[in-house]
């Protein structure tokens, strides 16, 4: 695994953390389906499709006319280890917006399965940087008066 040590390696960072997200089943779908138990739906057979549209890697607000669930990653802030300087710091954040009419699923809420999802995929996990991502916090968010949702962030640790 390759860390990232320089800004210009961040975007192959973030390819890694686009294709772990699409590698998971459950997570697309929760993303994908807009029924009320999208576990129980088909495999989605092009999971990477969903990249540019549903999981983006830039800020992107969602449609007031749509019922969609979006997913954005962003590094969001980058600085000095407090605690050894020859570290940084990365903020990784996964922003899940969710029409407010897909909350409810058939067991459970669509932001919290999204939620978990992630945290599977990512906390504890060797995925970037240097260690192992960690969590770091949950904070609920609004984008309008239709999609309301969570923002997810990590911390990696990476050279300086």
């Amino acid at each position: 695994m390759k860390v990232f040590a320089k800004f210009t390696e961040l975007n192959e960072q973030m390819v890694t953390t686009l294709l772990r997200l699409v590698s998971s089943q459950d997570l697309c779908k929760l993303i994908e389906y807009n029924s009320k138990n999208p576990l129980s739906e088909n495999d989605i057979s092009k999971p990477s499709e969903l990249l540019f549209k549903k999981i983006c890697p830039f800020p992107k607000a969602p449609e007031l006319m749509t019922s969609d669930t979006l997913l954005t990653v962003i590094f969001n802030k980058s600085q000095l280890s407090r605690s050894n300087a020859g570290y940084r710091e990365t903020t990784l954040s996964f922003n899940i917006l969710c029409h407010i009419d897909n909350w409810q699923l058939d067991r459970g809420i669509r932001p919290y399965s999204i939620l978990g999802e992630i945290d599977k995929l990512f906390n504890n996990e060797k995925v970037i940087g240097i260690g192992k991502v960690q969590f770091d916090r949950a904070r609920f968010m609004t984008a309008n008066e239709k999609y309301a949702g969570y923002r997810l962030d990590y911390t990696v640790i990476n050279f300086r």
